[in-house]
């Protein structure tokens, strides 16, 4: 039999038994013998990235063991408590992207991300795929890479507070989540990997905002604060791989910020600014020709 026949099969197979397992406790897969409840976990697992309206907690979860690489140094005392008081707010379903799944804190200030860890570990079956472990692993690489830069050098121009990116054992701390029909849901802050971001308003959302009130001036502050933080980091030597401009730039009150870093690395790339330019260019002609 071929190989892509025997995959579709065992896709079936785990998709059956994981709708079957869907609306089991998770301390029934836990009193299982560790074979039965690994592959039954698969099954769960693999039913809820097929079942995609709904959110359960085994799509941000890893088994992941803690790597030196993505651990952070020792934070302040202040710091701590701000993180805690941050993480003890229930989060709110907000978004999802094609990186992670978004949470609103209850304060509307902050942003959870919740990595869909399945995009960064390879399965069992994807052992069968050599080429799709190495993506898996060179997705993981770029986007804790690319979280980790901006926690470390570029915290005020992404708004990035916080990232817990390796488990660790201290925090003893449960993030509380509500998804989209409403469901609670409890995670181990200590067994997640996470990034808490400034909540921000969308670069055109913004630009549409004050254009409709009249305020054009704004709208030009606007653009070449944006034109400025983009040139920013690039002085500092960071680029980006994601020519995304919507969705990754915005602002928390006037200072504007870069939204999705999971694409920044050390280096160079022509024409970065440019391009956000030519994206708020068109934006432009588009609105005039409305």
């Amino acid at each position: 039999m071929a190989r892509s026949a025997k995959l579709i099969i065992a896709s079936i197979v785990l998709l059956v038994f994981g709708f079957c397992m869907y609306n089991r406790p998770a301390k029934t897969l836990a009193q299982l013998p560790p074979p039965e409840s690994q592959f039954l976990k698969a099954c769960h697992v693999t039913w809820n990235r097929f079942n995609r309206h709904a959110f359960s907690p085994d799509m941000v979860s890893s088994t992941l063991t803690p790597n030196p690489r993505w651990m952070i140094n020792e934070i302040t005392t202040k710091e701590q408590k701000q993180i805690q008081s941050i993480l003890s707010q229930p989060f709110t379903f907000f978004g999802e992207g094609a990186q992670a799944i978004a949470f609103q804190s209850k304060d509307e200030k902050y942003v959870l991300k919740l990595f869909k860890m399945r995009r960064f570990t390879p399965s069992v079956l994807d052992q069968l795929c050599p080429h799709v472990v190495r993506r898996r692993l060179r997705n993981l690489h770029w986007v804790f890479n690319g979280y980790k830069n901006a926690y470390e050098d570029l915290r005020k121009e992404t708004g990035v507070v916080w990232i817990h990116l390796a488990k660790t054992n201290d925090m003893n701390q449960k993030l509380t989540l509500i998804d989209q029909e409403g469901c609670l849901h409890y995670l181990d802050a200590d067994e997640t990997e996470f990034v808490v971001q400034e909540k921000a308003e969308l670069l055109f959302h913004r630009l549409e905002r004050l254009a409709h009130d009249g305020k054009l001036a704004e709208v030009e502050k606007a653009i070449q604060s944006v034109c400025t933080l983009v040139q920013h980091r690039i002085d500092k030597g960071y680029a980006d791989r994601d020519k995304a401009v919507s969705n990754n730039y915005g602002f928390v009150g006037d200072r504007p910020i870069q939204l999705d870093v999971g694409r920044l690395y050390k280096g160079t790339k022509e024409r970065q600014l440019e391009h956000v330019k030519d994206r708020i260019e068109r934006w432009k002609s588009e609105r005039v020709s409305s």
